[in-house]
């Protein structure tokens, strides 16, 4: 029997009832869709990585291939490998199976390594020769631009390098004896150091001469501990200069010897203050 008859059967009362019961029961549904929804958009929201949102396109087309690889014409892309400093080839003498030997390699697969060589310094010997002038009878040389010590520039620049990772010098140190200079000590890391940041000096004083002018700066010092004592770095700053040095006191002294006679009005601020600036570190700033 079908639906409409049935329903043809049913008083009015009957129907009345049923109708009820079709809304309460639509409406129940509806209110467990709303909980549903609720529950879904804890874990698909505006924050949520697209990696785990619905996707809405899923469906996929049979005649497209499921790894498709590189469309045609396209770029190079990818992680671009330097060119290998050196090839090693691993051969094979005799078969791993019967033992018997083997012809000549059919192809190769290949991976590249990068990575430190065993030993990542080299110590080099230079000749300078010797020549006698044919005009003047004097002994003459070949003009060659080498350091003064023993450490290459490379070296020198990796120092300094880390110590403004705020390394120490000792570490430093037994960085470079790890390395394969057995010699490398913390007073040498500390010269190479002081060396470069005396070469700064005059270019740090001029950047002071020039912050001095200025009408209005601001001043800053925050305390540090190194190997068991106090020290502080103070801090002058414009809009396009950051002047730093680095003591062991706290005393006005040190900011006055930055501000010296000029007749700016600096104010000392209490928190830190960031520019995009030029920073120069000081003689002083070798720890």
């Amino acid at each position: 029997m079908s639906a409409k008859k049935e329903l043809r059967k049913l008083s009015k009362n009957d129907l009345i009832d049923l109708l009820l019961e079709e809304r309460e029961a639509r409406q129940e549904l509806e209110k467990r869709l709303e909980n549903i929804e609720h529950h879904l958009k804890a874990f698909e929201n505006a924050h949520t990585p697209s990696s785990k949102q619905w996707k809405k396109n899923t469906g996929r087309n049979v005649d497209k291939p499921r790894f498709p690889g590189k469309p045609k014409g396209s770029s190079d892309g990818g992680i671009n490998l330097p060119p290998p400093d050196n090839v090693v080839e691993h051969t094979l003498d005799s078969c791993p199976v019967s033992g018997l030997p083997l012809a000549k390699p059919i192809g190769y697969w290949k991976k590249i390594v990068i990575d430190f060589p065993d030993k990542p310094i080299r110590v080099t010997e230079h000749r300078i020769m010797k020549y006698i002038s044919p005009a003047t009878g004097k002994i003459v040389f070949a003009k060659v631009k080498l350091p003064k010590g023993i450490y290459g520039k490379n070296m020198q620049a990796i120092t300094v390098m880390l110590k403004n990772l705020t390394n120490s010098h000792e570490k430093i140190a037994d960085f470079m004896r790890e390395l394969g200079a057995p010699s490398f000590s913390g007073v040498e890391a500390q010269n190479i150091t002081n060396k470069y940041s005396e070469k700064l000096g005059p270019e740090r004083e001029s950047f002071l001469n020039e912050l001095r002018k200025e009408p209005y700066a601001h001043a800053d010092e925050t305390g540090f501990r190194k190997d068991g004592q106090n020290g502080y770095v103070w801090g002058v700053f414009t809009k396009t200069l950051s002047i730093l040095s680095a003591t062991t006191s706290r005393a006005r002294i040190n900011i006055q010897k930055l501000q010296r006679s000029s007749g700016s009005r600096w104010l000392q601020c209490l928190q830190r203050i960031f520019f995009k600036t030029k920073v120069l570190g000081t003689p002083h700033s070798r720890f």
